[in-house]
């Protein structure tokens, strides 16, 4: 996604959601329940929370501030994303019960929102081309490139 320092993306959460600062006592186990469901569902890294958090905390582009939270009104984990430092966003996932309510378009533009304001010229993720979410992340303004 091309970022221009000016741009901002609104950041509409659906009634019953939240986004909430990152607690690693309180939310890594959550996050990487989340994540490994939803990379085995496309063939990723199904990781222990200690082999995942030691790998993400060990990171030069590690910021626990780039850690974004989503939570449902009974203040469960219902999307969450991390990104590195270089405007990479890592991972994304939402909980399946709550796909398809606006919470990942949410997330991007939160993503969207920071990295423009720490004036990075883009931000960048990698799916496999045969995920549905292709299409999704194309019609928010990414741009699609191959390798």
């Amino acid at each position: 996604m091309p970022l221009d320092g000016s741009m901002r993306f609104s950041v509409d959460l659906p009634q019953g959601f939240a986004f909430t600062a990152f607690e690693a006592d309180q939310h890594a186990l959550p996050a990487r329940e989340l994540l490994n469901r939803a990379h085995k569902q496309d063939g990723g890294d199904i990781l222990s929370l200690e082999d995942w958090w030691l790998a993400l905390t060990e990171d030069s582009e590690f910021e626990e501030d780039l850690c974004f939270v989503i939570e449902d009104s009974k203040g469960e984990m219902a999307a969450f994303a991390h990104c590195w430092s270089s405007g990479f966003v890592k991972d994304i996932a939402v909980h399946e019960p709550h796909r398809h309510k606006g919470l990942a378009r949410a997330m991007l533009h939160q993503i969207f929102n920071l990295f423009s304001g720490r004036e990075r010229p883009h931000i960048d993720l990698k799916v496999l081309k045969t995920n549905p979410a292709v299409r999704f992340y194309e019609r928010i303004g990414m741009l699609t490139v191959e390798f």
